[in-house]
C-alpha cells in the first residue's frame, strides 16, 4: 500500500474494537457509542468532517490555496 491509496477494510476489521494499523500513521481506533456520547455527537461529526477533507477542500477552507499553488 502506498501513501494516498484508499484503505480497504473487511467486515471483521470494521467491527473489531482493535485499532486498524495505517502505514506511516499508526493505529486508528473507532470510538464506541459511549465515547461519542461523552464527547457530544455534534463534536464527533465535526471531527469526522475535518478528517474526511482532501487537500483541495482543506486549502479552500483555510484560504491557503493560492499560497500552496506558489510552492515549488
Amino acid at each position: 500500500m502506498k501513501a494516498g491509496d484508499p484503505l480497504k477494510l473487511g467486515y471483521f476489521e470494521l467491527l473489531s474494537p482493535d485499532p486498524v494499523q495505517v502505514p506511516s500513521a499508526g493505529g486508528v481506533k473507532s470510538p464506541t457509542l459511549r465515547e461519542i456520547s461523552s464527547l457530544g455527537y455534534n463534536t464527533y461529526r465535526h471531527y469526522l468532517a475535518v478528517l474526511s477533507l482532501d487537500l483541495d477542500a482543506y486549502l479552500s477552507m483555510t484560504g491557503t490555496a493560492e499560497l500552496y499553488a506558489l510552492l515549488s
